[in-house]
């Protein structure tokens, strides 16, 4: 007796990549979402993480499938690819060399990728074949081919963690300043010195002593984390990574890249990754006149005025009015665009936007 082929794809959880660019996900769909929380089916910009879809085969079929992300089913309308709570759409996916189709059933629309050329809005679309030639390798435009990726296994637990730098091999930590926040523009008179409660994230000058994050996954996502360090949350505040003292907790996603084994973090809902400044341009830097690893301290955006004297507001040309951020730390952690080297799957990123997590266990601390 003949045994009944194995399905092609087997049930289960995948990331799958647009042949031509990478991993699918998911985006709201503004204005419509209402009851039905639907959301498009995208090829998202640089930085967001894999989501990881579901593919279930129908039973007693050989290619028909629901694809479900979020906990939503994918269907269309008027041709777009969303995701919802109404009942999921059957969809035949069948392999073509070393990709996979997703037709719509009963018609010969296929799931395309609009390509970087459609715009920001690169919602997944239906499209009969296009049948575009690449030599001997397919005659199917390759934004019609999607390959299915088994989501990598290395979560990063919640736990204490130091985190290193790939491209400089140390370990970050805080730099305790005395100051204000940078967030907050001082004008005249100015306020007593305080302990500062923004303390900017560094990579340290080679020997000092290593420090230990805190990262605690969000209830519910599976990439998306907070990251603390001496009990402050770290947060951005123009492009510049702090751990503040009384600022809520922003939500990082942290990725794992298999082919690069390390770990990319980025800002959730944009394309801001951490970055380590070594290596960019001094008119990055700032003041490149400093040795490499030496800090500059933040100082007040304005000197005291003596007492007796008028105060002065900024004007437009001055530093506050302007809104230039404060002069940073030679060696501190930046957000930048993350950016991608060679396309996926899987794609390859810089090292200094790559970082090893290492597990620390803290000693108990006195409350």
């Amino acid at each position: 007796m003949t045994s009944k082929p194995r399905p092609d794809p087997p049930s289960g959880d995948y990331v799958i990549y647009s042949l031509i660019d990478g991993p699918l996900g998911i985006a709201p769909d503004v204005g419509l979402a209402g009851a039905s929380g639907r959301v498009r089916v995208i090829v998202p910009s640089l930085g967001f993480y894999p989501q990881k879809f579901h593919v279930e085969l129908v039973k007693g079929s050989d290619h028909i499938y629901e694809i479900t992300v979020d906990g939503k089913n994918t269907q269309d309308d008027r041709q777009l690819v969303y995701a919802s709570n109404k009942e999921a759409q059957k969809w035949v996916i069948t392999r073509y060399r070393d990709a996979y189709k997703i037709v719509k059933l009963n018609t010969s629309l296929l799931w395309t990728d609009p390509g970087r050329d459609s715009g920001d809005r690169r919602q997944i679309r239906l499209h009969p074949p296009a049948n575009t030639s690449l030599g001997s390798l397919s005659d199917i435009s390759p934004g019609q081919l999607f390959k299915f990726g088994v989501p990598p296994e290395q979560k990063l637990p919640s736990g204490n963690y130091r985190i290193y730098s790939l491209v400089s091999n140390q370990p970050l930590g805080i730099q305790a300043i005395l100051g204000y926040r940078p967030d907050v523009p001082v004008v005249e008179p100015a306020q007593p010195r305080i302990t500062s409660r923004a303390d900017p994230v560094v990579v340290p000058v080679p020997g000092a002593a290593p420090q230990t994050f805190t990262v605690r996954q969000v209830n519910g996502s599976e990439d998306t984390y907070v990251i603390t360090i001496d009990r402050k949350n770290t947060r951005d505040e123009r492009n510049l990574v702090y751990a503040f003292e009384n600022e809520p907790a922003q939500e990082w996603v942290i990725t794992y890249r298999e082919n690069q084994g390390a770990y990319t973090i980025v800002k959730m809902r944009t394309g801001g990754a951490w970055t380590d400044p070594r290596g960019f341009p001094n008119n990055l830097l700032g003041d490149s006149t400093l040795p490499e690893g030496e800090q500059i301290a933040i100082p007040d955006d304005e000197p005291d005025v003596p007492e007796g004297e008028g105060v002065e507001q900024p004007s437009v040309e001055s530093a506050i009015g302007r809104r230039i951020p404060p002069p940073r730390f030679r060696r501190q952690i930046v957000l930048e665009r993350l950016v991608r080297l060679e396309r996926g799957p899987p794609p390859t990123f810089p090292q200094n936007q790559l970082f090893n997590f290492v597990a620390f266990d803290l000693p108990p601390r006195p409350e």
